[in-house]
């Protein structure tokens, strides 16, 4: 659902007519389910939503969720003139314009949930419309059109393809939020960027190819909220000190050189994070000194980040002037040898992040009660330094950490802890030391630690019994929030626990399961599974021989497919795997030491499944098999990157597979030992590195259009087998 946060920003952006409006169709976005129903048998035909009624047809609303954004807007509402508000949930389908194009008075568009090759010039029609979410598109142009939104206040483009922002984008004078973040292939702002005057919020995080951002910047004076989070090429820091009207700034990962300036003027800032700043050995502990002078004037900061810091030895005195200061990270400053007493005299200090901090002197941490000091590693019973038993009164926020419960001597100083209760936990490991003696059971000591539903990342280790308990089994219930998931090393588990109905699931590693031989519809737990999934992991599955990416499900018994939104997908060293029908469908796809995923054929049976489609990258490292029997490249006809490293037996004749990717532009051969005989014809890059074996090139690299041949070079991946 849209955030509640998100909705709420913009509501307060409208005239106080449409601000009443917005609060309705903002509460139906953002609602839990028992609000949901109650929304519902008020508001009764003002909307309609596909995701609990089914398609009505014929139905007259303002406010619309519906489920395929392919499909024209007229067969779904009778008057779509009437409608306010619309978003896409679970949808399948390519996004078309006709799916919203007829409603001109359309105020919000939330596309946060369909597939985005192009956004529509429709969207230019849209004059009415405030507030649009529509991340990861694919194409690498935003249209220009979108500059035709007079009264757009929100646009979210989130982890989008494109190389530039539409030249006129500053026409967009009403624009108040505005999210970049992960965009990484943009190259430049254009110059009417700076006519965004109204902008009180700006995310460029992770936009690491654009120059001179402070440049571009300098004009947005009502901006309030910045994240410039690993923009390494940002510029001169200094032109950020006109934004006096900013209370958010996060400069993690960015050269701040010149931040002390800026810093002088900010005197309304409530957050900073200047963590793992870029060259910070190289600034000096003097200038971190006088950093910290111009931090310990800003009266309004509640949050001060300044983990990873190598070069941050001592804090100032003078950091007790902060006297609304809530939340001090220091975290990993490695060279951080003691605190002030003045940090314990902030009444308002509620949590001290010093884990990793390996040269503080514990004596000077404060000893005000009121302080929550996160040193965020605890072990099992039997440790003198820190012990299961210490958690029962601490409530960690952003991380903990479990280790050594092999130590554990009971089941019940585990249930002490009540782990549960502890709800600003974010992130968990909980780790068993492998094949260490154990005093319980690893499973009745998990039954017990039960972690709180706050969870965002769970990370599981040397767990050793054969089962899960309860809790796992029922993941999504008990953790709804979850967004990272590694299970690793769990030699003897039988059982995968049901992590596909996780909603918000985006990344999952698992590995050392070696006990496990099939991958089937437990895993995904029921239907439309694993819907925000990015990143998926496979390694050392020694037995794991089957794996059904397309599964049935329903009465009609039809195939359906897992991963909507995956990207990566990396499998290593799981030997014996063979897909038999389909493969996960992600754009980047990583094959090591797995030789019989690279033999794995089936019959099209006259379609191209969406699975294979997606893949554009495949790497393939440290295989066995000839390259004449990969018959998996059959399966991957919009491949367009080819890596091969540490592989045997590449020859393969004109007629064979390499001749038989359609697609395939950049071809990269690193540390092999045979020649490549033919190439496809479609190829425009061809690298060879490091393979001394490779003594000819096929008479075909003549016809290549871009060619770059890198002969002999340094090994740079280095082939690990056994």
């Amino acid at each position: 659902m849209c955030s509640y946060w998100d909705c709420l920003f913009f509501q307060h952006s409208l005239s106080p007519k449409t601000s009443e409006a917005y609060n309705e169709q903002a509460t139906f976005f953002s609602m839990h389910d028992l609000v949901h129903d109650l929304a519902i048998s008020l508001l009764g035909n003002q909307i309609l939503d596909q995701s609990r009624q089914g398609n009505t047809r014929g139905s007259i609303c303002q406010y619309a969720l519906l489920r395929d954004c392919s499909r024209p807007l007229e067969k779904c509402l009778t008057s779509p003139a009437r409608l306010i508000a619309l978003h896409f949930v679970d949808s399948w389908g390519r996004l078309s314009g006709a799916a919203f194009a007829p409603s001109r008075s359309l105020r919000a568009l939330d596309l946060r949930e369909c597939s985005i090759r192009k956004l529509p010039d429709a969207i230019g029609q849209m004059k009415q419309l405030r507030y649009l979410n529509a991340p990861e598109i694919q194409n690498k142009m935003v249209p220009e059109c979108i500059t035709n939104l007079p009264n757009l206040i929100y646009l979210n483009l989130h982890g989008s393809n494109f190389s530039a922002l539409p030249k006129s984008i500053g026409k967009l004078k009403n624009l108040m939020h505005l999210d970049l973040s992960n965009c990484s292939g943009i190259y430049e702002l254009p110059d009417s960027f700076r006519n965004l005057e109204n902008l009180a919020h700006l995310d460029l995080s992770h936009c690491t190819g654009i120059p001179g951002v402070s440049e571009s910047l300098q004009s947005l004076r009502r901006l309030k909220h910045l994240n410039l989070s690993s923009c390494r090429m940002i510029g001169d820091v200094g032109e950020l000190r006109g934004l006096t009207e900013l209370e958010y700034m996060n400069l993690s990962c960015v050269c701040c050189s010149g931040i002390q300036q800026v810093l002088v003027n900010l005197t309304k800032l409530k957050y900073l994070n200047l963590q793992d700043i870029l060259d910070n050995v190289l600034l000096g502990e003097a200038w971190f000194d006088s950093l910290l002078e111009c931090i310990s004037s800003l009266s309004n900061l509640e949050y001060l980040n300044l983990a990873s810091n190598d070069n941050l030895c001592a804090i100032p005195k003078t950091i007790g002037n902060l006297r609304i200061l809530n939340t001090l990270d220091l975290s990993f400053c490695r060279n951080l040898q003691r605190l002030p007493a003045s940090v314990s005299a902030i009444n308002s200090l509620k949590f001290l992040h010093v884990s990793g901090c390996s040269k503080l002197d514990n004596s000077t941490l404060p000893q005000n009660k009121n302080i929550s000091v996160l040193v965020p590693h605890f072990v099992g019973d039997g440790e003198s330094s820190r012990n299961l038993s210490e958690l029962e009164d601490k409530h960690p926020t952003l991380l903990e950490i479990v280790s050594r419960l092999e130590n554990v001597k009971s089941a019940e100083g585990a249930k002490r802890i009540k782990l549960a209760e502890k709800q600003s936990i974010e992130r968990l490991k909980l780790a068993w030391t492998r094949d260490a003696m154990r005093f319980v059971d690893d499973r009745e000591i998990l039954s017990e630690l039960v972690p709180p539903d706050t969870l965002e990342a769970l990370s599981l280790k040397g767990y050793n019994s054969i089962c899960f308990p309860s809790w796992l089994m029922s993941i999504a219930t008990y953790l709804p929030l979850l967004k990272i998931v590694l299970m690793d090393d769990l030699p003897t588990c039988s059982v995968l626990p049901p992590l596909g109905q996780l909603p918000y699931l985006e990344s999952l590693s698992i590995g050392g399961m070696n006990n496990i031989k099939k991958i089937d519809w437990s895993f995904y737990g029921g239907r439309r599974a694993f819907p925000q999934l990015q990143h998926f992991s496979l390694s050392h599955m020694g037995c794991l021989e089957e794996w059904n990416v397309a599964y049935t499900s329903g009465e009609d018994g039809l195939n359906e497919f897992a991963f909507p939104k995956l990207n990566t997908f990396s499998l290593e060293r799981c030997p014996l795997l063979r897909f038999k029908a389909w493969l996960p469908p992600g754009w980047y796809m990583y094959i090591d030491n797995s030789d019989q995923v690279l033999l794995s054929s089936w019959e099209n049976r006259g379609h191209v499944s969406a699975s294979s489609t997606a893949t554009k990258l495949l790497k393939v490292t440290c295989c066995e098999a000839p390259l004449h029997q990969w018959s998996l490249l059959r399966h991957l006809p919009c491949l367009e990157h080819l890596e091969i490293s540490g592989c045997s037996h590449l020859t393969c004749s004109s007629t064979d597979l390499l001749q038989g990717t359609s697609s395939l532009e950049t071809l990269i051969v690193e540390d092999c030992k045979n020649d490549v005989v033919a190439l496809p014809e479609t190829l425009k890059q061809i690298k060879v590195i490091n393979c001394n074996g490779i003594k000819t090139l096929p008479e075909s690299i003549q016809q290549l259009s871009d060619v770059s041949k890198f002969m002999a070079v340094p090994n740079m991946w280095r082939c690990r087998r056994g």
